[in-house]
């Protein structure tokens, strides 16, 4: 009897074991699959696959043991401790959401919808058929360019390249939400917004003209935006080749007509 106890303990606990790894296992394989079609199911998105959904599953978890494990690490601290860091870190939020926002949704958005009208419209559609605008399809468009345009941006000296690294710098603590505003997304946002507006209200006002048939006016509208592209493109390559233009003369003449020239306070000494 006593060795046929130690064989069912032993059965037991090897069932308990399996069961234990089997649930387990199930456990770690299902629950994050199921948030991410829960999360995507809010953005409308109802196929997509597993391999998505338990990403973004398991990056939820992990959100919320780190975010457990901080209040926890704030509440042994006291109250009023814990209040103040709260109120802190909720001012940092609110911040970093009105700013990723503007930098990761109206920008992309516009930026995208930009190069659907001006590109994309114009040589996917007929000029007999109305194009559809998708805005999910133009924000993810416009942040794959964004991408592009910061890695462009990242390898000159401009201004917008100090601006976007002092933005790196000041990080989410030290976040400037006036300084993004008014440097960063402020001026792109408006540079966007008037090229998708200005040619609509351009076309618009003169399709109001009299005497201009239905076909014109579908005409001008759907070819306002890639016409005022190129326009503008022209104008750019034009005045680039008069400032090359002007610098070679300047260069020709200087070196045909410049004898030399006079260096000021060279070998004096100071007194």
């Amino acid at each position: 009897m006593r060795y046929m106890s130690i064989h069912l303990q032993m059965v037991g606990f090897l069932v308990f074991t399996i069961g234990s790894v089997a649930m387990f296992s199930a456990l770690i394989l299902s629950v994050p699959v199921l948030l991410g079609r829960l999360v995507l199911a809010l953005f409308s998105i109802l196929s997509a696959p597993e391999i998505y959904t338990a990403a973004i599953g398991f990056y939820l978890i992990w959100v919320m043991i780190r975010c457990g494990s901080t209040l926890a690490q704030y509440a042994a601290t006291g109250l009023r401790s814990f209040m103040s860091e709260m109120a802190k870190w909720s001012v940092i939020g609110s911040k970093c959401v009105v700013a990723g926002s503007l930098l990761f949704i109206a920008i992309p958005l516009l930026l995208g919808l930009t190069c659907d009208l001006v590109v994309i419209v114009p040589l996917r559609v007929p000029l007999d058929r109305h194009p559809v605008i998708s805005f999910t399809t133009d924000w993810a468009l416009g942040l794959l360019h964004l991408k592009c345009l910061c890695g462009a941006i990242w390898l000159g000296n401009s201004q917008t390249k100090r601006s976007l690294e002092r933005v790196y710098t000041a990080g989410i603590k030290n976040i400037d939400l006036h300084f993004i505003i008014t440097e960063v997304a402020g001026p792109v946002i408006v540079f966007l917004s008037l090229s998708v507006i200005l040619p609509y209200l351009f076309a618009h006002a003169l399709i109001s003209i009299p005497g201009l048939s239905l076909p014109v006016q579908h005409i001008i509208l759907r070819t306002i935006y890639p016409a005022i592209a190129l326009i503008i493109i022209c104008m750019a390559l034009i005045y680039s080749m008069i400032k090359q233009c002007r610098k070679m003369y300047q260069k020709v003449k200087n070196d045909k007509y410049l004898i030399g020239q006079r260096l000021l306070n060279y070998g004096e000494t100071s007194k």
